[in-house]
Parts: C-alpha cells; structure tokens; sequence
C-alpha cells in the first residue's frame, strides 16, 4: 500500500510482476532489492559492489548493510550475502559464462530506462535477477516486502532487512 503514496527507494525489497516481461517466469511475481532508479548508470565492480552514477554502494549505504556487509576475503557463497557479481566474478566461482548478460565485466555499464527500474537478488551466487533480464518498467511494481520466510535462518521473520 505504500507504494500508493510514493516510489520505491533504493535498497527496499520490492514484489513486482512478471506479466508480460520477456526473460522471466510468465504470470508470477518476484520479489529483489531495488538497485537503481530511471536513468541511473550501473556497473558492477570486481570487488563485488555496486557502482552508480559514479558512487560505489557499500555496508553504510541505506538497505545495503547486509548485502555488503562481507569480509573482503570471503569467496562469494550460494545463500549468503556475497554482495553482487559481474560475469568476470561469477564464472571465477562457476556461474554460467553468459549467464550475467547486462553485467559481464567491471567496465560494462547499464543505463535505466526511463520510468523502470533494476533489481537484484541478495543470493547473488543464485538469483534469476535484473542481470540477466536488465530492468523493468515501475508500474509492475505490487508492494514491499514485510516477511521473510525462506531459507529459515537467522533471515527469517517479521521485518524490513
């Protein structure tokens, strides 16, 4: 509901709905982190973070404390925060070579479409997100997230993480 009285934020966990959007799951809904907003430039660094309009994201930036929030010197993990991986990153590590089509390396940079926007998954090692499909018009959007529910881990419950 309260997206009725305003956007989204960068950093929320957004739902929206796959209707008529190629590259995913027909007739569903999905729910991601909000990354970038209408014309906003993304690139993906090699460390791992976001960079956008020139800002690299990091643990102190609002909605992103968990998402960077690793040690540098930790590998990035199926079903842990590991950040957000490049296609450089990600075949290092054994996700499908091409399988990151919008973000293949540090350099390769995205630009949002007006009225749309990008959104990844925290699972980054595992997550069908805006990486591979790109971005996605606002009016999709349904809602916020306010219940995790799976995996059952220390995630689980009530709450806005």
């Amino acid at each position: 509901m309260i997206y009725n009285f305003r956007h989204p934020y960068r950093g929320e966990i957004v739902v929206f709905s796959s209707r008529g959007l190629p590259g995913l799951i027909p007739d569903t809904h999905y729910i991601k982190r909000l990354v970038a907003l209408s014309g906003e430039r993304v690139r993906i660094g090699n460390d791992r973070h976001l960079v956008i309009d020139g800002r690299r994201l990091d643990a102190s930036t609002p909605g992103f404390e968990n998402v960077y929030g690793f040690p540098l010197t930790r590998p990035p993990r199926e079903s842990q925060y590991s950040g957000h991986v490049n296609g450089t990153v990600g075949s290092q590590y054994g996700l499908q070579p091409g399988s990151i089509r919008y973000f293949p390396d540090e350099n390769t940079e995205f630009v949002v479409r007006p009225r749309h926007y990008l959104a990844l998954g925290d699972n980054t090692m595992n997550s069908h997100d805006g990486r591979g499909w790109g971005d996605f018009p606002r009016e999709k959007v349904i809602g916020r997230a306010s219940f995790v529910f799976w995996p059952i881990s220390r995630r689980f419950g009530w709450g806005y993480r």
